[in-house]
């Protein structure tokens, strides 16, 4: 009894209380409140879970991030090149952090993510974006993909067989004076037609073809001017890193180093009047931390515009000097400098490459002309 008296009525000094971790919910607490000069009461209440603060959010994020990079894509597929499918994942296993997903590049693949069953070709670079999301704490995370081979619909594999029938059908019997074209192919009945041409027919035809290889021709400069813009802004990377890499060392943040290469774009375009698509972008990024967009998202907002992988990643180096501090960015800015030489080089052999073979559209264009010119006038005599 006495010993049973000594456990119940012993106390023990509270200065603190131990929170539930993050995601266990809240936690009923009571102790005595004992305040000088007054009498003593029982406190009743609840303590709410911890949360995250900003930096160990900001671990979360970046774990996501590398859990995503590193199974997005199925074995043997990668952001260049996705063929079978895309893991979207729903959660990471580094913390509760919730991912959805949205973007253009999405309409490609089904709910579950397998690619989609139809006839498509999409070119160039398409974005996935990943929404992340913990606490009250959301980020954006933007990912470049390009869709590999085209998928064929059943009747493009029948028009592939047929196709392939008919190579072989007129590839044999050679000895012979005709060539007998396959009746059914895979089951399929197969007719032939052919049209007589007349002088009317190539009338029409050669009002149809001008105006077609017209305007052709303008896709094709269209085409061109989009090719022209990359390898200008592939060219200018290197310069961008060298600059960047000056001005970090020399002690300039990512703000003043914006703000100065605009200003000695402006004062270069205003003796030559010649734009460069590279400045024009550092001008709007340079408006936008003026106008008070955060660093990080005018950054983004830089890599995004451009569209080009080497500047996506530019832009995430830059990102990461808010967390690791400018030494570490200068090393890595090095050696993406040195890569971006290397590849400025290869540039230049390909562009060399490219002039040889740029005339061959013209020539073919007026090879067009003159056999229409003389094709004509012979139908139309007969």
């Amino acid at each position: 009894m006495l010993l049973a008296g000594f456990f119940a009525g012993r106390t023990e000094r509270l200065t603190q209380l131990n929170r539930p971790d993050v995601g266990e919910g809240e936690k009923n607490v009571s102790f005595t409140v004992k305040p000088d000069g007054m009498e003593e009461w029982l406190y009743e209440g609840t303590i709410a879970p911890r949360i995250y603060s900003a930096r160990e959010l900001d671990e979360l994020m970046d774990g996501a991030k590398k859990y995503i990079d590193e199974n997005l894509f199925y074995e043997g597929e990668s952001a260049n090149e996705v063929i079978s499918g895309l893991n979207l994942i729903k959660e990471a296993p580094v913390g509760p952090v919730a991912i959805s997903w949205e973007g253009e590049a999405l309409s490609l693949f089904e709910k579950s993510g397998v690619r989609k069953e139809e006839f498509y070709e999409v070119s160039g670079v398409c974005y996935l974006t990943a929404r992340l999301s913990c606490q009250d704490y959301i980020c954006y995370y933007d990912i470049p993909i390009k869709t590999g081979v085209k998928i064929l619909t059943g009747e493009e594999i029948k028009k592939k067989a047929i196709s392939n029938a008919l190579d072989e059908s007129l590839s044999q019997s050679r000895e012979e004076a005709v060539s007998l074209l396959p009746e059914t192919v895979d089951n399929i009945k197969i007719g032939y037609e052919t049209q007589k041409s007349n002088s009317f027919a190539a009338l029409g035809l050669l009002l149809f073809v001008l105006p077609a290889i017209y305007v052709a021709k303008l896709k094709e400069d269209e085409k061109q001017k989009i090719k022209d813009k990359e390898t200008e802004l592939l060219h200018s990377y290197s310069d961008l890193i060298g600059k960047f890499v000056i001005l970090l060392g020399a002690g300039m943040n990512v703000y003043n180093i914006f703000g100065k290469i605009a200003e000695e774009y402006e004062q270069r375009f205003s003796k030559t009047k010649l734009k460069e698509y590279l400045y024009e972008e550092v001008l709007i990024t340079f408006g936008e931390l003026k106008s008070g967009v955060y660093e990080k998202t005018a950054l983004d907002n830089f890599g995004r515009r451009i569209g080009l992988l080497p500047y996506i990643r530019f832009a995430s180096i830059l990102t990461q000097n808010l967390k690791e501090g400018t030494a570490g960015i200068i090393k890595r800015l090095e050696d993406e400098q040195q890569n971006a030489l290397k590849e400025r080089k290869a540039l230049a052999t390909r562009m060399g490459e490219r002039l040889e073979t740029k005339i061959l559209f013209p020539m073919l264009l007026e090879l067009v002309i003159v056999m229409m010119i003389i094709m004509v006038p012979a139908f139309m005599s007969m």
